[in-house]
């Protein structure tokens, strides 16, 4: 706890002001770190006042450099801080808890076909909107035949690995 006490705003002021870590880890460690602290004082309520603490430092930190990152991290710990203290009993729908599953699985799968077709685009691409709607319709339709044929190589190896193991698995 004190690590990340100490860590969240020396992060913040070291590495979220310097634009050549914009895409590196280290850019994210204020932010990370913030949410790491409001995840362990949910657990240990006397230790919110650290937190709280933390976050003045950073509100005033924000107030000397504004940075949209930070303040976005910032009024997300807060939302969930006074979520946490109000004790807000929300049941969270069936088909919402699928769908959050879903995107996580998506964004896993389809990162590095994005990123390659970004890199692909900011090297090689046209200029212009015609050429970036082109572009927006080929990247959704390699989207698309991307997740048809993951889908079937999970398929096909859980129906080979039913086929073919579950008889083992009934003799152990």
């Amino acid at each position: 706890m004190a690590i990340l006490v100490l860590a969240v705003p020396v992060a913040t002021w070291v590495f979220s002001r310097l634009p050549a870590l914009d895409a590196y880890a280290p850019y994210f460690l204020g932010s990370y770190g913030l949410g790491a602290l409001v995840a362990l004082t949910q657990k240990r309520p006397r230790e919110r006042v650290l937190l709280w603490v933390v976050m003045i430092v950073l509100v005033l930190d924000l107030c000397i450099d504004w940075r949209d990152r930070q303040a976005l991290a910032l009024a997300t710990a807060a939302g969930l801080c006074i979520w946490d203290m109000w004790h807000i009993d929300w049941r969270m729908p069936a088909w919402v808890g699928r769908a959050n599953d879903l995107s996580y699985a998506l964004f896993v799968t389809h990162f590095s076909l994005l990123i390659g077709l970004g890199a692909w685009w900011s090297s090689q691409g046209p200029s212009g909107n015609t050429a970036a709607v082109a572009y927006l319709g080929v990247a959704a339709a390699l989207s698309w035949a991307w997740a048809w044929a993951l889908k079937a190589i999970c398929d096909g190896s859980g129906a080979w690995l039913a086929r073919y193991l579950t008889p083992w698995a009934r003799r152990a």
